[in-house]
């Protein structure tokens, strides 16, 4: 395995920012010229709020451009449907599309506790639209640790993160760096066919982060032909594999400060 099989942990200071999961499948024209009435009933219980846009949002030059000539409702009227059901908090939401169904949520506990959520919408999804094969199924994990929130503000970050991952921040001179960034993608070979891109880095102060902070993002897929009957097996062990990445990129210091419990 290339990154250690390691116990399962949850975190009383939990770094998870949004986990999501999807399924894509071959486009289904029936969801882009129809509104998804019978299946928003089925899910209202779990996810009653619902709007409606386009899959790739429209410049607001283009849009600009168009006032005032009728084109721009001509161009939003061709552009794919995004349909999502969103939960009253906003932190859990399911998005469908003509070729892809996703759960996205920012309150992340439990494995089980999101599976549960997307397989209540996916078998729904399947009943009403019998989705042949699924041509890509993944799973993302985003972390992001802000030292001030764990008591370990000025601690630096070469003592927090895997050294590989760490890289000038873990030199002496690791307070004069202000951002980095970095990628790789690689095959899984424990499953056939798994593809891992991790992206990581230290990200600048904003207004969003006045203290700067530390990205772990791990997106675990594959693009072979998946059953439908088989996917939820195929996502348990991007889950497992998810939780070893993230294990394996942080220290003992780090760890004890997220306060980790063993599941």
């Amino acid at each position: 395995m290339v990154f250690p099989d390691t116990p399962r942990e949850e975190y009383v200071h939990n770094p998870l920012e949004e986990v999501i999961c999807q399924l894509r499948f071959p486009p289904i024209l029936k969801i882009g010229t129809t509104a998804p009435a019978e299946f928003q009933d089925r899910i209202r219980r779990q996810f009653p709020l619902y709007e409606q846009g386009t899959a790739v949002p429209i410049p607001e030059q283009v849009m600009g451009m168009l006032s005032n000539s009728g084109l721009e409702n001509v161009l939003a009227s061709q552009m794919p449907r995004l349909h999502r059901f969103t939960t009253e908090d906003g932190a859990r939401s399911i998005s469908l599309q003509h070729d892809f169904i996703a759960l996205r949520v920012t309150d992340y506990k439990r494995w089980q506790d999101f599976r549960e959520r997307f397989e209540l919408a996916e078998r729904e999804f399947r009943r009403l639209y019998e989705p042949q094969f699924y041509s890509r199924v993944g799973l993302r994990y985003r972390d992001t640790i802000i030292r001030e929130d764990i008591g370990l503000k000025g601690r630096p970050w070469g003592d927090l993160i895997d050294r590989d991952l760490a890289g000038l921040l873990g030199h002496a001179e690791a307070r004069t760096v202000t951002q980095t960034t970095g990628a790789v993608q690689m095959s899984l070979p424990e499953i056939e066919g798994a593809q891992l891109t991790l992206q990581y880095g230290l990200q600048p102060k904003s207004e969003q982060l006045p203290c700067g902070a530390y990205t772990i993002d791990a997106d675990i897929f594959t693009e072979q032909r998946t059953e439908p009957n088989d996917c939820f097996r195929l996502l348990g062990q991007f889950n497992r594999i998810a939780g070893n990445i993230f294990r394996w990129a942080i220290s003992d210091t780090l760890r004890d400060a997220l306060d980790a419990k063993p599941i």
